[in-house]
C-alpha cells in the first residue's frame, strides 16, 4: 500500500525546526529502512509563498523533491492559518499527478509519528 503524508508547514519557525527533526528522525528512518516497511510511505511539506504583502515570491506552484521519500511542495497562497484548508486541497492535487496513493495522511508541524 502506498501512503502519503502530508505536512501542513509555514517558511517561519517553529516549522522550519520542526520540519528538520521530522526529516533527521521518522523521514530519514523510513527512507534508509524501506525495504523494512510492508507498504511504502511518502512526505509532502507543503507551505504557501505569499509574503506578507501578498506579493507572489514565486510565478506558479512547485513541487522540489528532496530525496526518495520527501518532497516540498510550495503553492502560491497566503501562508496564514485562514488558508489551511485551500492549501491542503491544492497540495492533494499536486501529490496526485506525482503518484497515485492508496492513502492520504495530512498531519502539521506539531505532530510526531
Amino acid at each position: 500500500m502506498k501512503v502519503a503524508i502530508l505536512i501542513l508547514s509555514t517558511t517561519n519557525e517553529p516549522s522550519t525546526s520542526n520540519v528538520a527533526a521530522m526529516k533527521d528522525t521518522f523521514i530519514s528512518y523510513c527512507d534508509k529502512n524501506a525495504n523494512k516497511f510492508k507498504h511504502e510511505y511518502t512526505f509532502f511539506e507543503y507551505y504557501g509563498i505569499l509574503d506578507s504583502n501578498s506579493n507572489i515570491i514565486y510565478s506558479s506552484d512547485e513541487v522540489i523533491k528532496e530525496s526518495n521519500n520527501f518532497y516540498k511542495i510550495e503553492l502560491v497562497s497566503e501562508d496564514g492559518i485562514h488558508k489551511t484548508f485551500e492549501k491542503t486541497v491544492s497540495a492533494f492535487k499536486k501529490v496526485n499527478e506525482i503518484d497515485k496513493y492508496d492513502w492520504f495522511v495530512r498531519i502539521n508541524i506539531s505532530t510526531y509519528l
